[in-house]
């Protein structure tokens, strides 16, 4: 599926197992998205845990309807002991099905604009249903983030009419 103004192409994919190593905040009201970011960022062992890091990501564990939300701004490791070892949060994201939105343009707007797509035009056709694992937001590195050009990813779990939940 792809947004008329053809900056949003969403794809079903499966993807791995993944351990993603950071800072996790939350359950809470108006959580600050940036700040959690900027304590991760700002962390004196975050350069080590680079080192074993690859691509930047956030999680989105949940949501209630108050609109609280728990969050984690990490980067995917392969061994969860680097990260522990360094004082940061682990958190293991299950294999499955996901809806893949790579959206393109600035953010925060082309997050929103994504997160809004999703949710409006791809899961409201009844082919996929959300699951409780976390979501994933997914921010390549080494190119601005507040560019036109800025390519990201949104995974949303989801289960698909006739197959298996989660693995």
């Amino acid at each position: 599926m792809e947004s008329k103004d053809g900056k949003i192409k969403v794809r079903s994919d499966k993807f791995p197992k993944r351990i993603l190593a950071g800072i996790r905040k939350g359950p809470e009201m108006d959580l600050d998205y940036a700040e959690v970011w900027n304590q991760f960022t700002g962390d004196p062992n975050f350069p080590r845990l680079m080192e074993f890091g690859g691509e930047m990501a956030a999680a989105v564990i949940s949501m209630n309807e108050d609109g609280e939300a728990e969050y984690m701004a990490g980067t995917f490791i392969t061994d969860r002991y680097n990260a522990e070892d360094l004082e940061f949060d682990v958190l293991e994201i299950p294999g499955g099905t996901y809806l893949a939105a790579e959206t393109i343009g600035p953010v925060p707007q082309s997050i929103h604009n994504a997160w809004e797509y999703i949710f409006s035009d791809v899961l409201s056709t009844g082919k996929y249903g959300m699951t409780n694992t976390p979501s994933l937001e997914v921010y390549p590195q080494g190119k601005d983030m507040s560019g036109e050009d800025y390519v990201m990813e949104i995974e949303v779990p989801v289960t698909v009419a006739g197959e298996e939940e989660f693995s």
